[in-house]
């Protein structure tokens, strides 16, 4: 009787185990998705689809290939490919800002660079 009993108690605390694992690895793959989502929507707020369109396509193609995978319950792979989704928007997000950092940087140069010009000028383009 007692040994019907050990096997039932470790069958019981095994199956009840089991859900928890998956909750986990399932809650892992939820989060690095949400943050391959952020940092997507970081990127397009950027201008990250125009201004650095090879690496907002990698991460929208690695977050397909995460989603392709969690279809198919291979939780640990969707997981890794959301996680360089979020890489990649992330390079994506940090290059458009970059680029237009440059660029409001180069009008700044222009307009002292004109501004220069008109000083030098004697002021003859300044009206009063």
């Amino acid at each position: 009787m007692s040994q019907t009993f050990l096997y039932l108690f470790l069958t019981a605390s095994v199956l009840s185990a089991m859900p928890v694992c998956a909750q986990s690895r399932n809650a892992e793959t939820d989060a690095a998705f949400s943050a391959a989502g952020r940092a997507m929507a970081v990127a397009d707020a950027a201008q990250a689809r125009e201004l650095a369109p090879d690496e907002y396509r990698s991460a929208e193609l690695a977050l397909q290939e995460a989603d392709a995978l969690s279809a198919r319950r291979k939780n640990k792979e969707a997981k890794h490919k959301a996680v360089l989704s979020r890489l990649y928007a992330d390079l994506a997000a940090a290059k458009a800002r970059y680029i237009l950092s440059k660029e409001g940087v180069e009008q700044k140069i222009s307009d002292n660079q004109a501004l220069r010009r008109e000083l030098l000028l004697g002021g003859e383009g300044l009206q009063p």
